[in-house]
């Protein structure tokens, strides 16, 4: 047992950690940037494809923003891999601790992968 005390906490074992650590947040970093830009992007092209039929159809104000909510809302379509970190990220919005949403994420997009490892395993 204390061996692996000794190799545990050696210069090189630590490093390696370092490295791992680091490779992972930036994984994780552009994986949220993917999730983040795929919906931007669909809820952008809906409110813009409302907004024309609005104009086109000459609505009023109030009548206009709740087409293009509704033209967003439409154009977003949820994907399966987006749910375990859409729903643990909200859950984590709610509570008042600082940066759970972030955490609540990450946990999200872990659970799938374990899931997939303990079943590639069988």
């Amino acid at each position: 047992m204390g061996n692996y005390f000794k190799i545990g906490c050696s210069p090189k074992h630590v490093a390696n950690c370092r490295k791992l650590t680091k490779s992972q947040v930036n994984a994780m970093k552009a994986e949220f940037n993917e999730f983040v830009y795929y919906y931007k992007n669909n809820a952008k092209s809906g409110w813009q494809m409302g907004k024309r039929l609005s104009d086109i159809k000459k609505y009023p104000a109030t009548k206009s923003h709740l087409l293009k909510i509704y033209a967003a809302c439409l154009k977003t379509k949820v994907r399966v891999k987006d749910l375990p970190p859409a729903i643990l990220g909200a859950a984590g919005a709610i509570t008042p601790i600082p940066g759970a949403s972030i955490v609540g994420f990450s946990i999200g997009t872990i659970i799938p992968k374990i899931f997939k490892a303990i079943l590639r395993k069988k």
